[in-house]
């Protein structure tokens, strides 16, 4: 993602647990990751989202 983040340490942690919140947003939709492949997908997914709304509300 384009900008300067929050740091590595930062942008980890909220990696990992946009990692973790992507798996249940998408769960609740009846969405699984099917394998390594599936659940890396949904990882990246949600680590992305919830870097990107933190960026939006760092804005704000």
């Amino acid at each position: 993602m384009k900008g300067s983040g929050y740091g590595v340490l930062m942008d980890i942690v909220l990696g990992i647990v946009g990692a973790v919140v992507g798996g249940l947003l998408l769960g609740i939709f009846g969405i699984h990751g099917e394998g390594l492949i599936g659940s890396i997908v949904v990882a990246i997914l949600g680590a992305v989202f919830l870097i990107w709304l933190s960026r939006r509300l760092k804005k704000a």
